[in-house]
């Protein structure tokens, strides 16, 4: 998806994923998991090391670009999903994947 337009970001990450956790709801998945990345914390201006899911998400002003930022809001919908009408949900946060 590399130099893809802004707008496809948001479509695919941000309402593909509430639309993926809404079929979920409504066929009566128990379990969701969510492909992330460690981009959702990366600003470009710091070293990301020995870092945690404790390290604050970036904004739409500090991210390193748009498809991060659309995949932090999409991480964001999923983990406050968890719990919810019998739907549990974990994000993981892989630091590239090609193919």
């Amino acid at each position: 998806m590399h130099g893809a337009k802004p707008e496809v970001f948001w479509r695919v990450n941000v309402e593909g994923t509430k639309t993926v956790i809404a079929a979920a709801v409504a066929n009566g998945v128990s379990k969701l998991v969510f492909t992330s990345t460690a981009g959702v914390t990366f600003s470009g201006h710091e070293d990301m090391i020995d870092i945690d899911e404790r390290l604050p998400y970036i904004t739409e002003e500090t991210a390193h670009d748009t498809y991060n930022h659309t995949k932090a809001l999409a991480e964001k919908s999923v983990l406050e999903a968890n719990g919810k009408r019998g739907l549990r949900t974990v994000a993981i946060r892989p630091a590239g994947i090609f193919g």
